[in-house]
């Protein structure tokens, strides 16, 4: 096999591996990579990655959420708190159907604190949005990546706009 043989079929193995392994539409490598150290008044306190933040979406769930990573950034700023928790399903479909189901299930279960869910599309996205515990909840999924912010009602157009363009 002469050089430039080689060569090619090394490059077209490494392009078919990329292909299986579903190139890069997931989004990043890391999760925390999508979660800007400050943004319009806010400044990122505290990441949570990996098994830990798995643990925390599962605890917060109260069940076993079917995904391949988390993320959680705490924030803080002039503007009050801001909680972003950011999943990565298994696929984008499944991204879609966990961010409905999150929402079905914190408007049907008896006591819950949200209430108001509205729907919108910004970008072509699908955008959740109920009101409880003194914030404004916005609900997405980007590909397979699910997020859930939670802040200030005034700030949920910085929010989007920053996370909506993320990946």
């Amino acid at each position: 096999m002469k050089m430039n043989d080689f060569k090619q079929m090394y490059a077209i193995v490494l392009f078919m591996l990329a292909l299986a392994s579903g190139g890069c539409s997931a989004g990043p490598d890391s999760l925390a990579e999508l979660l800007p150290a400050q943004m319009e008044g806010w400044r990122l306190d505290q990441v949570i990655t990996g098994t830990d933040a798995m643990n925390a979406v599962n605890r917060l769930h109260a069940s076993t959420i079917q995904m391949e990573d988390a993320a959680i950034g705490h924030y803080s700023g002039r503007s009050g708190p801001m909680t972003v928790w950011i999943s990565r399903a298994t696929g984008a479909a499944a991204g879609r159907e966990q961010a409905i189901l999150m929402l079905e299930k914190m408007m049907r279960t008896p006591d819950t604190p949200f209430s108001n869910s509205s729907h919108v599309q910004e970008g072509g996205v699908d955008v959740y949005r109920v009101e409880g515990l003194g914030q404004a909840h916005l609900i997405f999924a980007r590909n397979a990546l699910v997020y859930w912010i939670s802040l200030d009602p005034a700030f949920e157009p910085v929010a989007l706009e920053a996370f909506l363009r993320a990946d």
